[in-house]
């Protein structure tokens, strides 16, 4: 049986996969098929342990990502001919976590290259 991605996830992003990640989360899943972060969401799907997601306010980006219980990897990129293109990680949030993630910096927005 696979993992859900249901829950709070905390993103880090690669713009370029050159080993420099940006804080970009939390990422929240709901059960009906949407997602959100501070900065906005869109919609999931999920088959076995692979799950991909787009974003309402960046079209044509779509992240993927293989996933156990408490951590994903995979890619991200614009699907246009020369869109930006990286790699990312999330943990799942666990208990408690949430107010240790009030503190993280929300400058970054993920659908960007570089922190604002």
């Amino acid at each position: 049986m696979s993992a859900s991605i249901v829950g709070t996830w905390n993103g880090n992003v690669d713009w370029g996969c050159g080993g420099g990640t940006s804080t970009a989360g939390p990422w929240t899943f709901n059960s009906d098929g949407t997602w959100s972060y501070w900065n906005g969401g869109g919609r999931w799907v999920q088959v076995g342990d692979r799950v991909q997601w787009n974003f309402d306010n960046a079209a044509g980006l779509i992240y993927s990502a293989s996933i156990n219980p408490d951590a994903m990897l995979g890619i991200m990129g614009y699907i246009t001919s020369g869109g930006s293109t990286g790699c990312f990680y999330a943990t799942r949030q666990t208990a408690g976590a949430a107010a240790a993630e009030a503190e993280v910096r929300r400058d970054h927005d993920a659908t960007t290259e570089a922190p604002k």
